[in-house]
């Protein structure tokens, strides 16, 4: 398994993804974070702490309207 995801079995030879936990990966470009568009099963994304752009995250939750983003910093 990936660090950082969570994860259900869908059948024996998909996997569905619900979370995703990429706050504090700075090494990942805005171009990757769009490629995150086609996964319509997320439903949730943390990108705090990361370089992604206001506009990134825009698009992201256009294309993923059931997914929680967290992209800010939580007091």
């Amino acid at each position: 398994m990936i660090p950082g995801m969570a994860t259900r079995k869908r059948s024996m030879s998909s996997v569905l993804v619900l979370a995703l936990f990429l706050a504090g990966c700075t090494d990942i470009n805005d171009a990757k974070f769009l490629e995150l568009e086609t996964m319509s099963g997320l439903e949730l994304l943390d990108v705090r702490r990361t370089r992604i752009r206001e506009a990134t995250v825009a698009a992201l939750r256009a294309a993923l309207p059931a997914c929680e983003i967290r992209d800010q910093v939580e007091y």
